[in-house]
């Protein structure tokens, strides 16, 4: 046996050390953290019951996916917003990656967001969980409570400590705002677009976002979603971002071009849809050459996302500074989608084009195929912008009446937890200004919602009779319209202790108001796009019946002229930008239509397909209604109570 000598003792002593300094620091080096594409490739089998159930992801299917995956990984945008066509594996690569990349490769908690709470477990089931199952991470899944065998579906969590948080549009807004986390993904992005009719903040998808806000710059934001239209969140959030576009390099003239709806030719004038299916192709805008399925699938391996603002060069470089904004918009089409072939597309517009339902079968076609807002059965006519009207203010302040104002009226919208009310002081020529607007609350809770609206309208008639500053003086309210259209007969209640200035009304819309030719034993007056009916059974009260479509219309207008002319409407003056918006976005939340009927011929409409809070928009409305009925006109002579004709003038002269 040797002998062991004071070198060698020293050399066994050095390498145990080393030894050990390996694996310490083999053991204390953090693992390298994947970027999402890699995750993806090397994680994610297919789940579901398409053809490729069971294989790994690979971006050689879908090549477009690359642009999506590298974008987010570029760190240039902190929002991710994407649609796409149905059946494109848009929900795999919406949100089920990012979600498991995030709670899996980054050990993180997640918040999804649902229009619905009904919809978590149906998502959970149906797209995240057998994607979990499928792969390595099925080991992290709970073996007790939410997500092992059912339950209610409000989070699951997993066992490496991330939490997948279901959150929805529904239910009270205290439910959302008790859950924080870095990571936010929303489906079906366009079900939160708008508060509930109980909601006193911001729309659910805003406030879902909210959840973030402690991590600053850190949050990251996935949003995705089919196109409903125009108008909803998606499409704004993609055009309002980076509205990036694929460019693909023509395989005959190597051009970059992003081929859309009218590239896909063929299928026109097709004498039946066989036929159809086999002459549809692709083809390039600039040469007219046509794409087989193989050049497509090239063209897509090297494909370019260009931003806003920027152009692609013929070397295919992409130049010019992307857009200042934190939100990439990433739309991507049937063209992009290689599982569905060119043949399948053009045989779906074949169809379309001969359907018995043409406007369904289109708007399927620009929802489910092209990833575009389907066009409106009716005319959208221009419509107000909010920030506009906002800034639209003229001197006094709020609560003052202008020195040249005879009269003031008052319009109360009602609620079952908040009265939205307007005060309108006018001119001569019809010239309205807001003076003043705001919320009582009805403490329905607390004090029941019948008592609780009963009494937050005698605080309202308090106000109304005390009344707004002119020049030192108190100028009370000459009218209050208030809306019946709810808790109606409480209304009719109240107003009966002053019939002569409070009046419920009620609206309609063009094609349900009937106008009456002429007074009679229940009709009191016949104004401008109104009447009165005294209501026997009502105990006599005096009904204001309104053709809601026309008074809205005019008050738009009277929000869009010149400041100076007959029927303008402005608002009352503040020394900050900004302060209006809210009041501003009630006065826009409906949109303006024109359409054809079949009993009136041509009509406009208003609509609030979206639910947008419009209360004070309704209430202001009122106001101008009010304002008619004590004389307020379209001519020369100033406004006053004696203004002969007028119906205050008429009831005066009765007394």
């Amino acid at each position: 046996m040797d002998r062991e000598t004071p070198t060698t003792k020293i050399r066994i002593k050095r390498d145990a050390f080393r030894s050990d300094l390996r694996a310490f620091s083999s053991w204390a080096k953090a693992p390298k953290v994947r970027t999402i594409r890699e995750f993806a490739e090397q994680e994610i089998i297919i789940a579901g019951n398409g053809r490729y159930r069971g294989f790994k992801f690979s971006l050689s299917r879908q090549p477009h996916v690359r642009l999506w995956f590298d974008a987010i990984a570029s760190g240039m945008f902190r929002r991710y917003v994407m649609t796409g066509p149905s059946q494109s594996g848009k929900s795999l690569i919406g949100f089920v990656i990012i979600a498991m990349y995030f709670l899996f490769e980054m050990g993180e908690t997640v918040i999804l967001g649902l229009p619905t709470m009904e919809m978590a477990s149906d998502k959970w089931k149906k797209d995240i969980e057998p994607a979990i199952r499928l792969s390595r991470y099925r080991k992290l899944l709970p073996t007790r409570g939410t997500g092992s065998r059912g339950g209610k579906f409000e989070s699951v969590t997993f066992k490496n400590g991330a939490t997948l948080k279901f959150m929805s549009g529904g239910g009270d807004d205290k439910k959302r705002s008790s859950y924080d986390a870095r990571i936010l993904i929303v489906t079906e992005t366009d079900g939160l677009d708008t508060p509930g009719d109980s909601s006193r903040e911001a729309d659910p998808l805003q406030q879902l976002e909210a959840r973030t806000a402690s991590f600053g710059e850190d949050a990251r934001i996935f949003l995705e979603c089919t196109v409903s239209e125009e108008t909803g969140r998606t499409w704004r959030e993609i055009k309002e971002g980076s509205d990036s576009r694929i460019a693909l390099k023509c395989p005959h003239c190597e051009k970059w071009v992003t081929p859309g709806r009218d590239s896909l030719v063929g299928w026109q004038g097709a004498p039946d849809e066989v036929t159809a299916s086999e002459r549809s192709a692709f083809y390039c805008d600039l040469c007219g050459a046509m794409w087989t399925e193989e050049q497509r699938r090239i063209a897509h391996i090297d494909a370019k996302l260009v931003h806003k603002g920027q152009e692609i060069t013929e070397a295919g470089e992409v130049t010019g500074s992307p857009p200042r904004t934190f939100t990439l918009g990433y739309r991507y089409t049937a063209v992009n989608n290689l599982l569905v072939p060119a043949s399948v597309v053009g045989a779906k517009e074949w169809r379309a084009a001969k359907s018995e339902t043409p406007e369904n079968d289109e708007r399927a076609m620009c929802q489910f195929v092209w990833a575009i807002p389907p066009k409106p059965s009716v005319e959208a006519l221009v419509n107000l912008d909010a920030r506009v009207l906002a800034e639209r203010m003229q001197h006094p302040g709020r609560g003052f009446v202008p020195s040249d104002a005879m009269l003031v009226t008052m319009g109360v919208d009602i609620g079952k937890h908040i009265l939205h009310w307007v005060v309108a002081a006018w001119r001569g020529q019809a010239r309205g200004q807001i003076i003043d607007y705001g919320v009582v609350e009805t403490n329905a809770r607390q004090l029941g919602e019948d008592r609780g609206i009963f009494f937050a309208l005698q605080q309202l008639q308090e106000t109304a009779n005390a009344g707004w500053n002119k020049s030192g003086q108190s100028i009370p309210a000459a009218a209050v319209c208030i809306d019946s259209g709810y808790r109606a007969e409480l209304v009719y209640e109240f107003c009966k202790a002053d019939n002569a200035k409070f009046f419920p009304s009620k609206g309609f819309s063009t094609t349900e108001y009937s106008r009456p030719t002429a007074v009679g034993r229940h009709t009191v007056h016949i104004g401008e796009g109104y009447h009165v009916e005294r209501l026997a059974s009502s105990g006599g009260v005096k009904l204001i019946e309104i053709d809601a479509d026309h008074w809205k219309s005019r008050l738009h207008d009277g929000y869009s002229c010149a400041l100076d002319s007959p029927g303008a409407v402005t608002l009352f003056h503040t020394g900050e930008h900004g302060v209006h918006i809210s009041f501003a976005k009630h006065q826009t939340a409906e949109k303006k239509e024109r359409e054809m009927d079949r009993r009136r011929g041509e009509v406009v409409r208003w609509v609030n397909e979206h639910k947008r809070a419009n209360h004070w928009f309704d209430a202001a409305v009122l106001a101008m209604v009010a304002g008619c009925h004590m004389g307020v006109k379209l001519n020369d002579d100033p406004v006053s109570h004696d203004t002969p004709g007028s119906w205050f003038a008429q009831q005066r002269k009765r007394r």
